[in-house]
């Protein structure tokens, strides 16, 4: 989980908007994300509940939660969230950290996906919530199907030796 900012022009003015964004690593899709005008615990709490949706609904015994020491992600609030949860660990990651990078650059990934498909420009800020709701909903179909797709290749190939 890592936030990054977007830079939007809504009504003719530019507009610097926080993402704060869940990836599950396992199928490589995002499962939860949520949108602020500044980094605070409340965005970062608001996805951390969706990524328990998520963990909740598909049964999952364990969860690790890797984010950075960014103060939002340090809160009490989260802290409080977590201590909820006994299923899910809170791993905060240094610095430099190796998982970090690999987020960070799936972060620029989508933005630039999704720039190049819906451009910058909006009317306002809920339109562009509805294309980014409209392109992650497209994006993890695609990375599902590449995902069984894949996976039913390989129990092919193991069924047949």
């Amino acid at each position: 989980m890592d936030g990054s900012y977007l830079d939007l022009i809504t009504k003719g003015k530019k507009v610097k908007i926080l993402g704060e964004f869940a990836y599950n690593w396992y199928n490589r899709d995002m499962i939860a994300y949520n949108f602020s005008l500044s980094e605070n615990s409340e965005v970062v709490v608001k996805t951390i509940k969706e990524v328990i949706k998520v963990i909740s609904k598909y049964k999952v015994d364990f969860t690790i939660l890797q984010t950075d020491r960014k103060i939002a992600n340090a809160s009490y609030a989260v802290k409080d969230l977590i201590n909820l949860c006994p299923n899910l660990v809170l791993s905060m990651s240094e610095a430099g950290f190796k998982h970090n990078a690999p987020t960070e650059a799936l972060n620029g990934w989508y933005k630039d996906c999704f720039f190049a498909e819906y451009g910058n420009e909006f009317k306002s800020i809920i339109e562009f919530k509805l294309f980014f709701d409209e392109f992650i909903i497209k994006r993890n179909n695609l990375q599902n199907y590449l995902y069984n797709k894949k996976k039913t290749k390989y129990h092919k190939i193991f069924w047949s030796l």
